[in-house]
């Protein structure tokens, strides 16, 4: 733990941005699950609301349809009925998402062809006969030989579009490999140049499922209907183009579009680094030539298989659109090469393909997002690193909050407005990062381990003109509300000395926090000036950004006076009085310099040896003062406080006085002359209620000191002792009068 303290929070800065940035490049599996995620919910925010024509109707066979029509699979007849419907409804585009691959009935088609050639071969002499068992046979034959009548409906359509499946390489091979010689499918036939060779890293495949080579040279065209989850499983990318033996195939959606386009194979074009012609139409594409497609931006006409097959729906609804046929793969048992959910069918996801394209709203990455995503990450470094260890605790979380604030914003808009996707996850898990390392190290830094801050160079105010690096620092004295004390040894001037640290976590920058600062170095340097046998003398001050530096004489063997507040801990009267007339010394000498105390309490009194007091701290706890209004912390002791403090006004040496007063009060009685539950009853008690009488605590108590204390705590400062010197000579007096009692009983006895 050490050791990790010891490290510059500058280092840990620039470790979080590295490590972000290396999580980034290798594409981190949570963050990227967290990723999509947010791309998801980005997506679906309606603030793009240009609705675009939804050319896309779907056909569904759904459950009531195989109830009515039969069990799966259905005869090919209801298919050719259905196209030859469409077809009357004048759609402009079929896309049938159901794989043919082998004929229907082919067995049984076959055998009637033999029956046929063999009875012709053995009969010798036609007769009617003869002649009715030929036609009954082809009777039989044109009953279930639906292919037939399913491949004529096709090629009178002339806009049928045909799936086809690939298996998929693990790997992308060498181009120049040869793959095996397999039937041609329906490519688009771009040229493979040496530029999209090295531009593009198209998914490729070793093998095909398409339909029968009949059907498949009626079919208008073929698209292949292969899905490749994103990482969480869910389908977000589009493959718009398959490489098989050095061909490029379409996918089902882009084919339709292209036939609803009405464009030719000179109108297609694979243009790098990162797109796809078609027409006067540009799909961005990553590598893969791939798109990210948005969520539906509303709902896909869907119709029932058996009603539209039985003339029940309208055919305006069909006319010039894209008619995507399909079901669910559950259905359909077609979950072997099938990756949408069941609350997504697989025509769903080709509507919705056509939809982008179409509409042009597809989600793109391009090249220059990955460099953005960086310069955000080493912006954000940047603040982290030199800006995030500068302010407190409620300034570093509200700056870290507002960037991420901003830049969700930012990715939000972008990606619902411009379809443009930037990364928002690592940036701000940088900050997040920062926020929850940078802060708490700096505040445990700021509390434990401000000593080898003390022994750098520090950048101070003009008029301090020495350095810390001369003070090599030992050990902790001890800490309070305002900071740290250290002890440490002035190398330069052969000495011990006391370094007393203050931490500013003042959240932000302000004019009233900066004029707080330059009083701190006013006064500081002030009670720099003071030489006197009762005050603690200053040797150094200054500012490092937020921590302010005292260097001070080092008081061998002192203890403050707090410790004398019990019952069983009292100092005797004589020896307290000694102790406040020496203190009187000490402010009536500040106090002729003009310089303020603003902070008499029992932490400031330092008891050395042969009972010399020692007064420190002159001009600190008005300065804390100051900090606190601007922090929101109490940092200075309300205990203590006079009532043109509490007040706010103006304070003059008096109010060292009435200070002086209720230590005096403390120290006789173990008790304050002003308490209170809450610190606003504290506060009301010092500027209105009179102190219980010091005798009605403590009897021993000459009456003469209770007059002294009456007059000390008078509210109104011009009742006071109006000098620390004529405070002092009260005691003086007293004490003389107690001596002489004392010696007179003493001889009496």
């Amino acid at each position: 733990m050490k050791l990790l303290l010891k490290i510059s929070v500058h280092w840990f800065g620039l470790l979080i941005m590295t490590l972000c940035m290396g999580l980034s490049a290798i594409n981190f599996y949570p963050l990227e699950i967290l990723e999509r995620r947010f791309m998801d919910k980005a997506a679906s925010l309606p603030l793009n609301n240009n609705r675009h024509f939804q050319p896309a109707v779907i056909v569904e066979i759904d459950e009531n349809s195989i109830s009515k029509l039969g069990s799966w699979p259905w005869p090919r007849s209801h298919f050719s009925s259905l196209i030859q419907q469409l077809s009357n409804a004048k759609a402009k585009t079929i896309a049938i998402d159901v794989l043919f691959e082998k004929k229907e009935n082919y067995r049984i088609i076959q055998e009637l062809q033999n029956i046929n050639d063999t009875f012709t071969t053995l009969i010798q002499e036609p007769s009617d006969h003869y002649t009715i068992f030929l036609n009954y046979l082809a009777e039989v034959e044109s009953r279930v030989d639906h292919d037939k009548k399913f491949i004529e409906s096709i090629a009178q359509a002339g806009n049928v579009i045909l799936p086809i499946h690939f298996k998929l390489n693990q790997f992308i091979p060498d181009f120049n490999q040869q793959l095996p010689v397999t039937q041609m499918v329906d490519p688009l036939d771009l040229p493979l140049t040496h530029q999209v060779e090295q531009v593009f890293s198209p998914l490729t495949a070793n093998a095909v499922s398409m339909p029968f080579s009949e059907i498949n040279a009626a079919a208008a065209g073929l698209g292949h209907i292969n899905v490749c989850p994103d990482i969480d499983g869910n389908i977000r990318e589009h493959t718009l183009s398959i490489m098989y033996q050095n061909k490029y195939y379409p996918s089902l959606p882009l084919r339709a579009v292209i036939h609803y386009l009405g464009l030719q194979q000179k109108d297609l074009e694979i243009l790098p680094p990162n797109g796809l012609r078609a027409g006067n139409r540009y799909f961005e594409t990553d590598k893969k030539i791939s798109v990210f497609i948005k969520p539906q931006s509303f709902h896909v006409p869907k119709y029932s298989f058996y009603d539209v097959l039985k003339g029940l729906v309208p055919d305006r609804v069909f006319k010039d659109r894209i008619v995507i046929v399909g079901g669910k793969s559950s259905l359909l048992n077609l979950t072997d090469y099938r990756n949408v959910s069941e609350k997504y069918s697989h025509p769903d996801y080709q509507a919705s393909v056509i939809e982008n394209l179409l509409s042009n709203t597809t989600t793109t990455r391009p090249e220059w997002s990955r460099y953005t995503e960086l310069a955000i990450m080493v912006l954000f470094g940047i603040f982290i690193t030199f800006i995030l260890p500068r302010n407190g605790v409620i300034a570093g979380i509200l700056f870290t909050f507002v960037f991420i604030g901003v830049w969700t914003v930012g990715c939000v808009i972008i990606l619902s407005t411009e379809n443009l996707w930037l990364k928002w996850t690592y940036p701000c898990v940088e900050l997040i990062l920062g926020m929850l390392i940078i802060i708490p190290r700096q505040i445990f830094v700021t509390e434990k381990m401000v000593s080898p801050m003390l022994q750098t160079m520090i950048q101070r105010h003009p008029r301090t003109h020495k350095t810390l690096d001369q003070y090599e620092v030992e050990e902790e004295l001890g800490r309070g509300m305002l900071g740290v004390v250290y002890r440490a040894n002035d190398l330069e001037n052969k000495r011990w000395v006391a370094i007393k640290t203050i931490q500013i976590n003042a959240g932000r920058t302000s004019e009233k926090l900066e004029n707080a600062k330059q009083q701190f170095i006013r006064e500081a340097l002030a009670a720099c000036r003071l030489r006197h046998s009762r005050i603690v003398e200053v040797y150094d001050v200054g500012i490092e950004n937020d921590i302010c530096y005292v260097v001070m004489e080092y008081l061998d063997g002192g203890n403050a006076l707090d410790t004398h507040f019990t019952r069983s801990t009292l100092l005797p009267l004589r020896k307290v009085l000694h102790y406040v007339i020496q203190i009187c010394d000490a402010l009536s000498y500040a106090h002729q310099k003009w310089i303020i105390h603003g902070g008499i309490k029992p932490s400031n009194i330092f008891l050395i040896r042969k009972d010399m007091i020692k007064v420190s701290d002159f001009g600190i706890d008005p300065f804390a003062k100051a900090i606190g209004n601007q922090t929101g912390e109490m940092l200075i002791t309300p205990g203590y406080m006079s009532p043109e403090q509490v007040e706010g006004k103006k304070i003059d040496g008096r109010s060292d006085l009435f200070s002086l007063g209720i230590l005096l009060y403390h120290l006789i009685t173990a008790e304050l002359p002003f308490q209170g539950a809450s610190l606003s009853e504290l506060m009301y008690n010092i500027s209105h209620q009179t102190p219980i009488s010091p005798k009605s605590i403590n009897p021993k108590i000459p009456t003469a000191l209770e007059l002294i204390l009456i007059k000390a705590l008078a509210k109104d400062p011009n009742e006071r002792f109006q000098s620390a010197e004529s405070f002092g000579r009260h005691l003086r007096v007293l004490d003389e009068k107690i001596a002489i009692a004392v010696n007179k009983k003493r001889k009496r006895s």
